[in-house]
């Protein structure tokens, strides 16, 4: 028997398939709306392109950076001196994010170390990099205005140049309160130093430090190496704060012999620890911009006294056994 019946069709009512024939109600919605729908896709694609994938990626590719310029580091211990300096800024010339810290690194390293032909590299390359506007927007303190860091760097820079073999930066003169103390050197060798403090400049720090000689906080501490450029005296009794200080930085009271600083406080770069008081022993313009200056050791220290305060880092005797700050107060 013929059966000429033909199926039901898929979009029989109560059919669970929908209709897509060209006179179904929705193929003829789609086809009057899909610019609009290839918009909204586009749309939704360049949202998540924004919002996700292209942060993403900009992370990953920070990430490289630093772990390069970190690795660059690890490999050449030395990579700012003269002999590796070439090297390393072609390293990093090509990665904006990377290479003008690269530079005012360099340029800390060979202030520290006087390396005239290293700074000479540097300050050319500051000097470009400060006119390509470079870490636009970072500025750093210069008496009672700003300039922009790689403006500061370069001028710093320069000043170095212009100084001779012999000549050594020095702070200005102390205008602020006056502070007697005994330094006792292998509990046999007693120096009495007279100390400035800089209290228009760094009026926090120098209001903890005065704090300190006032409630006896300071008496009867030891010293210790911090590296081979400064002693630091630190409270370790149970009473020691625990809040960082802010860090005030002044455009010319650097860490030079003679200055007197708060140390770095631990896991913040932006707070200084008022438990460790350091007492600057040889140049230390690395520390410039990350702890504050605020005294200067103005009497009481020959030549040949800060001479025998050094030490050679590890591998070279130290003459220094024990350094105590032995009494403290404030001159009447």
């Amino acid at each position: 028997m013929n059966d000429n019946s033909s199926p039901s069709p898929r979009t029989a009512p109560g059919s669970h398939n929908p209709d897509f024939s060209a006179s179904a109600p929705s193929s003829s919605w789609l086809q009057r709306n899909k610019g609009q729908i290839a918009i909204l896709t586009v749309g939704v694609l360049a949202i998540f392109a924004v919002t996700d994938y292209l942060p993403k990626m900009r992370a990953e590719e920070r990430a490289d950076s630093w772990a390069s310029y970190t690795q660059l580091l690890t490999d050449t211990p030395d990579a700012y001196g003269s002999a590796n300096l070439a090297s390393t800024l072609a390293a990093t010339k090509d990665d904006p994010r990377v290479h003008p810290w690269s530079v005012l690194r360099g340029l800390q390293g060979a202030l520290a170390s006087q390396d005239k032909a290293a700074l000479e590299v540097l300050i050319a390359e500051a000097d470009s990099l400060r006119e390509t506007g470079a870490l636009a927007g970072l500025t750093a303190p210069n008496g009672e205005s700003r300039l922009p860091v790689f403006e500061l760097a370069v001028l710093r820079g320069k000043e170095a140049l212009a100084l001779s073999d012999s000549a050594k930066f020095e702070l200005p003169t102390p205008t602020g309160a006056t502070v007697n103390a005994t330094l006792t050197l292998n509990e046999e060798t007693a120096f009495q130093v007279t100390i400035g403090l800089y209290q228009e400049q760094a009026p926090l720090a120098c209001a903890e430090f005065l704090s300190q000689i006032e409630r006896g906080a300071l008496g009867e501490r030891d010293g210790t190496r911090s590296g081979s450029f400064a002693m630091t005296f630190k409270d370790t009794s149970k009473d020691a704060p625990e809040e960082g200080l802010q860090t005030e930085v002044v455009y010319g009271l650097s860490h030079v012999q003679g200055a007197l600083s708060y140390a770095q406080k631990s896991g913040s770069g932006h707070l200084a620890d008022p438990n460790q008081l350091e007492i600057v022993l040889r140049d230390a313009f690395h520390l410039d911009g990350r702890t504050p200056v605020f005294g200067k050791i103005i009497g009481g220290l020959t030549e040949a006294d800060w001479e025998g305060l050094q030490y050679g880092g590890p591998g070279t005797e130290d003459s220094v056994h024990t350094l105590k700050l032995s009494a403290i107060s404030v001159a009447k």
